[in-house]
């Protein structure tokens, strides 16, 4: 006799599949799966979640280990992200600007129907579809994709947000592991040197910390915000009276690690001018928390004649991180390893700080092209020898050779 089954499948008008699962001893379960675009590909996916489902749904209520969902059945993806945005989107648990960027992509979230979706009936299957629709639709108004991490912001978000109503609320699903797009290959801007002559000299005649700002940043390779914030507070002693900018960890805040970044004579005279500056200014209405900033620029000030001065010097394609790649790719031409970029930077992999190493390739193959041999450079110092011999000795002489020697492999 052939076994009864216990789940049903039903195809609703809409699309949507309905799965009724019944078990001698329980009250019946059921669940739905919607279909979102009625492709080949969507229809057999959307199969394969109801029969994971059911198998699964099954096995718990054999082994008695079911949890009731309704209240998930209930709740919607709306209520997930407003609750995760009024509880954990604090000052007191987030960085205010990264709590804010959030508060805006959960308000671009809620405007999408996929917000409208019952918590419990969401899938990884439907997670993909909403990253495709947001890809798709970039395409279309923007002409060009979005880059990975606006797309990962988002998803982020709807599980972060699942994962803090899950605290409290049985039958959330874990939607993690959805595949993102590709890492873009990461912007391979340098500033050249006319470009960096044109803009120091038209930040110098719009705000004197300016060009400050400017050197600064591709001298220490500091993200913006960090510039922004660096205070004299954060000079701390390395040893042998070497100073070095380490900035202190937010406890509770989740942010880009900064590296430790070596105080040199240009970063030092920088900070001095700087220090001169508002020491010229009116700062009676600066409180105290705020007296050791050593830019004191709002960030929205720096945009504005960071464009500005751009758009004058018709530089095209520049951005102000682009400093830091700048930075960066100084520090390797200037012979440092990756491990001590990375000290500097803060980037946290390798492969995040490699890409900037080949932009020095050209002055390795001018260092291999001026390399001499063993036996020429022997050769050389022969020459040299007999020829101070000859002249009696006189060690002026042989200066005089040595200096017309190295005037010859520069014109050559």
């Amino acid at each position: 006799m052939p076994a009864k089954k216990t789940a049903k499948f039903e195809t609703l008008p809409s699309g949507t599949l309905r799965v009724r699962l019944r078990l001698q001893g329980h009250k019946e379960v059921s669940e739905t799966f919607p279909l979102f675009r009625d492709t080949a590909q969507d229809r057999r996916l959307q199969r394969i979640d109801a029969e994971e489902w059911a198998a699964k749904t099954r096995r718990e209520l054999v082994i008695g280990t079911h949890v009731s969902t309704k209240e998930a059945e209930q709740l919607r993806l709306r209520d997930a992200l407003c609750k995760y945005r009024d509880e954990r989107l604090t000052g007191e648990i987030s960085k205010e600007s990264n709590a804010r960027k959030d508060r805006n992509r959960i308000a671009q979230i809620l405007a999408d129907p996929i917000a409208d979706r019952t918590i419990a009936s969401l899938h990884t299957t439907d997670i993909a579809i909403y990253r495709d629709d947001l890809q798709d639709r970039a395409k279309v108004v923007h002409g060009k994709e979005l880059k990975r991490t606006s797309i990962s912001n988002k998803i982020q978000l709807i599980t972060r947000a699942l994962k803090h109503i899950g605290e409290k609320v049985q039958g959330v699903p874990d939607l993690t592991g959805v595949r993102m797009p590709a890492e873009s290959p990461g912007r391979d801007r340098r500033v050249e040197a006319d470009e960096m002559s044109a803009l120091l000299k038209l930040a110098e005649q719009t705000n004197p910390l300016l060009p400050l700002i400017i050197k600064f940043a591709t001298q220490t390779a500091l993200r913006r915000e960090r510039i922004l914030e660096f205070r004299l507070s954060h000079i701390r002693p390395i040893g042998q009276g070497k100073m070095a900018i380490k900035f202190p960890k937010d406890a509770g805040i989740k942010r880009k690690r900064a590296g430790i970044v070596p105080i040199t004579r240009e970063i030092q005279a920088l900070i001095d001018q700087a220090a001169v500056i508002n020491a010229s200014r009116n700062t009676d209405e600066m409180n105290s928390s705020q007296a050791d900033i050593v830019f004191r620029i709002n960030g929205n000030t720096l945009d504005y004649q960071w464009r500005k001065i751009i758009l004058a010097a018709d530089i095209k394609n520049l951005h102000f991180h682009d400093l830091r790649h700048e930075a960066t790719s100084l520090l390797f031409e200037r012979g440092l390893n990756t491990a001590e970029v990375m000290s500097i930077t803060g980037h946290s992999t390798t492969e995040m700080v490699d890409r900037y190493s080949h932009y020095s390739a050209i002055l390795v193959l001018e260092k291999l092209e001026e390399t001499v041999s063993p036996e020429s450079l022997a050769s050389d110092f022969q020459l040299l020898l007999e020829n101070f011999n000859e002249r009696g000795g006189d060690i002026k002489q042989l200066r005089v050779l040595i200096e017309n020697k190295f005037a010859m492999a520069s014109v050559l």
